[in-house]
């Protein structure tokens, strides 16, 4: 089959999964072939002629600072706040270490680990974890050490030094003795468990409602209760999830014959999992229906209705759902600014 300008459409429904990635060139080629795909060179000049002047247009040349620094960007705050504590960590060790005797590398510098060889690396890297105290002398626990480690995996990849200390085999001697400061290091102090939030139980929630915590009179409370409902009802795990969200995320399904109730429909776009990146191509956004049974029940605690009041008392023109809340209220139909609200929500 071809385009209307003679080009041989390919049918993607014919790959698995619709999907080019993931397949050998013999079944490429086989399915091309099925398809009778075989364009000439002179087809593919002619094509890539009919694209000058068209109305694609690009933005301003970027360096290599820019794209290095749209790099760091992307990384979550909380893993660059680790990978810089280990980069921390090696500098201060460095600088006791760098004037003793040099042994069978010269130790590198933060910016010499870029360029020194891997058995330098390996070597220096296995002296610096098996040293690593804490201020008072005590050990770091095992989780720490391998979250040390983390960040210096972390630091060489944004840097495009293309090593891994976990996998490589040239670091298996920096690995065993990882695996010794490790397992000393678990004999001496027991691993704390993994932080996890603390589940808000249904007498802890009526009690908020009862004292008044949550509610929809000022528009400091509307705007914490949307959060929390928003939390609850949508499963967002994280405060990026609740930065992310946007109002056309949000779907008001009104009652039907076959439910009396409203309902409230959200679609992910990025969360913990998903972070809109090459990786999470292939994942499913999360999408999570809420049966509002509130809207007729318990209307002044219901989502749906509190989240039409809050789209009523803010401005339209902006898609951030969580908005600034004004502190002076000159008119009773606008209770927000255009500008989103602060981290701290």
């Amino acid at each position: 089959m071809d385009d209307e300008n003679g080009w041989p459409i390919l049918d993607f429904d014919a790959f698995p999964n619709g999907m080019i990635s993931g397949l050998t060139r013999s079944e490429i080629n086989e399915c091309m072939s099925i398809h009778n795909i075989t364009p000439s060179l002179q087809e593919i000049d002619e094509t890539f002629n009919s694209l000058e002047g068209c109305s694609t247009s690009f933005m301003s040349p970027v360096s290599d600072e820019q794209l290095s620094a749209a790099k760091r960007d992307n990384i979550p705050g909380g893993t660059l706040q680790r990978n810089n504590w280990s980069i921390a960590l090696y500098i201060k060790w460095y600088r006791q270490r760098k004037n003793l005797p040099e042994e069978k590398f010269p130790l590198p510098s933060k910016e010499e680990l870029l360029t020194v060889s891997t058995e330098c690396i390996d070597y220096w890297l296995a002296k610096f974890i098996f040293e690593l105290r804490k201020d008072d002398g005590t050990r770091y626990p095992r989780n720490s050490l391998i979250s040390v480690i983390a960040g210096l995996n972390a630091f060489f990849k944004t840097h495009d030094r293309n090593v891994n200390l976990f996998a490589d085999e040239c670091f298996k001697h920096f690995r065993d003795i990882l695996d010794v400061a490790c397992k000393s290091s678990s004999r001496l102090i027991p691993n704390a468990p993994k932080r996890q939030a603390e589940v808000i139980t249904h007498d802890e929630e009526e009690k908020m409602w009862m004292l008044d915590v949550l509610g929809s009179d000022t528009p400091e409370k509307l705007i914490h209760t949307l959060f929390f409902l928003n939390g609850l009802h949508f499963a967002l795990r994280s405060g990026q999830e609740h930065r992310s969200l946007k109002v056309s995320q949000l779907k008001i399904i009104p009652p039907t014959p076959d439910c009396q109730y409203y309902s409230l429909e959200y679609v992910e776009c990025v969360s913990k999992t998903n972070n809109g990146g090459l990786k999470s191509a292939k994942i499913e956004p999360k999408q999570v229906k809420h049966i509002d049974t509130n809207s007729i029940d318990t209307p002044c605690r219901s989502h749906v209705l509190l989240l039409k009041k809050y789209l009523e008392r803010r401005p339209n023109d902006i898609d951030d759902f969580y908005l600034t809340p004004r502190k002076s209220l000159k008119n009773d139909n606008s209770w927000y600014k255009v500008s989103r609200i602060s981290n701290t929500i």
